[in-house]
């Protein structure tokens, strides 16, 4: 069974299309009576192909706020066949359903975090740098950005991110951001894309380079 055109419609309107999703189904071959457990369930695309496939059960995981509203369409649709939890799936052991019969992880952000400026994760539109997976919990981009020293990013960039010029850009970040506060790196990576074509190819990379360090120990 494929994913038919109206769900398609539907997904899109929503802000994201998942990638090889009846690829991906096909691999977890989805039965009856099954429980299936979706570690990233973002747009929910993944786990609606689940439950449209066979009568089974799926435990949704995901650590941004605003997937818990769309969770709650596909609850709407499918009933006690779905359940939700809002944390990262670094805690999955606390869904509390035991064995599953297959497990998904789609990592990476999606169309929901990069699209919206007021994430913070797109250095494409004039936004305050976030780049939070939970924006009401932890160090967002701009605050990491704001404080750390120059050893500090140096260490980002190079560690997290094997950027040779790591130094350089390091202290380029310093000056930029005593110069342009309260908008700090943010000013600084539009500003440099613009002039290095190096940079033009790969802005995401320095973005994420950046913010690497601060998310170490943060978990989807």
């Amino acid at each position: 069974m494929s994913y038919d055109n109206d769900s398609f419609e539907n997904n899109a309107r929503r802000g994201h299309i998942p990638v090889l999703l009846n690829e991906t189904v096909d691999l977890l071959a989805p039965a009856d009576g099954g429980i299936y457990l979706d570690c990233t369930f973002g747009g929910g695309g993944h786990t609606t192909e689940i439950l449209r496939r066979a009568n089974c059960a799926v435990v949704a995981l995901d650590r941004d706020p605003e997937a818990r509203a769309r969770a709650k369409i596909v609850a709407e649709k499918f009933g006690e066949r779905f359940k939700f939890f809002g944390m990262e799936f670094s805690r999955l052991d606390e869904a509390g359903e035991g064995m599953y019969d297959g497990v998904l992880f789609d990592f990476g952000v999606s169309s929901f975090q990069l699209d919206e400026p007021q994430r913070g994760f797109s250095i494409a539109k004039e936004a305050r740098i976030d780049m939070r997976m939970d924006n009401n919990s932890g160090e967002s981009a701009l605050d990491y950005i704001n404080k750390a020293d120059e050893f500090d990013l140096a260490r980002t960039l190079r560690e997290f991110g094997e950027e040779e010029r790591c130094k350089k850009i390091a202290r380029a970040i310093i000056a930029a951001r005593d110069a342009h506060r309260p908008g700090g790196g943010g000013l600084f990576l539009r500003r440099h894309r613009r002039r290095d074509e190096r940079l033009q190819q790969r802005p995401q990379v320095l973005v994420g380079e950046v913010r690497a360090a601060r998310r170490a120990d943060e978990v989807r």
